[in-house]
């Protein structure tokens, strides 16, 4: 199985350094368990789970990607994966047309969107009902709650928590709360100047409104006090949850 994943709502005027930026932060948000690189072509391995976790990433490409693929394909199909190749800016500009004229396949083509917290408001109901707990470790209770909202299967939660723990720099995993009954589950990267790289895929749409603007103010985690100043997301464009977040200033 040949894949190729689309980064389409990047505008062609984002300089490479940010698009190189904003993806360091992403593969450093969620970690696979395995890496390497091939003549700077970043090979991500995680025991299949997830997509971008198991897939062939453009870094610091010294040749095109078709120049990859055969001992890259190889090392995929050892292990029992489709080699997935994702599509960025940084891969060149005919990276996906190659891959096209080689047989893959496009799909889930994925929205990455920025914006500043500082000085955003809650959004959403109104303080008295919704409250957000960060813990520096993500609880049992917390891995419960998430793999329930994004369907995670009970087998790949060990692996998922695994990940989670892979996670060199210092990470917030938040629950946000109404009227008590825990409603959203996300993380939150400590990462330099961009203080906000997250998840918050498959979130109901008012909840994750609200984990943004509420991400934006101060919470507290064990002695460190978290003050977001940006937030990066991303999420599949076929999730409709692309015009909420606009909303919000994403």
């Amino acid at each position: 199985m040949r894949l190729r994943l689309s980064m389409s709502e990047m505008p062609a005027v984002v300089p490479i350094a940010v698009v190189r930026a904003l993806e360091e932060r992403a593969f450093n948000a969620w970690p696979a368990l395995q890496t390497c690189l091939v003549d700077g072509w970043l090979l991500r391995f995680a025991n299949g789970y997830t997509k971008r976790a198991n897939s062939l990433n453009a870094w610091s490409p010294s040749v095109p990607v078709e120049a990859v693929l055969e001992h890259v394909g190889a090392l995929y199909a050892a292990r029992g994966l489709p080699l997935v190749v994702r599509i960025t800016p940084l891969a060149g500009a005919v990276a996906d047309k190659t891959l096209a004229n080689l047989g893959f396949s496009a799909f889930d083509e994925t929205a990455v969107m920025t914006a500043p917290l500082s000085g955003a408001g809650t959004i959403g109901p109104s303080n008295s009902i919704a409250s957000l707990f960060i813990s520096a470790r993500p609880s049992e209770a917390w891995l419960d709650g998430y793999g329930a909202a994004n369907g995670i299967v009970a087998e790949r939660t060990r692996l998922h928590a695994r990940m989670l723990e892979a996670i060199p720099q210092p990470v917030g995993f938040a629950c946000l709360s109404f009227a008590g009954e825990p409603v959203a589950w996300g993380w939150l990267l400590w990462s330099a100047a961009w203080r906000g790289s997250s998840t918050l895929r498959r979130l109901p749409l008012s909840a994750g409104a609200v984990l943004v603007g509420r991400w934006s103010g101060a919470a507290r985690m064990g002695e460190k006090s978290w003050r977001p100043i940006s937030l990066l997301a991303s999420c599949d464009r076929q999730c409709g949850r692309n015009r909420a977040l606009s909303s919000v200033g994403l």
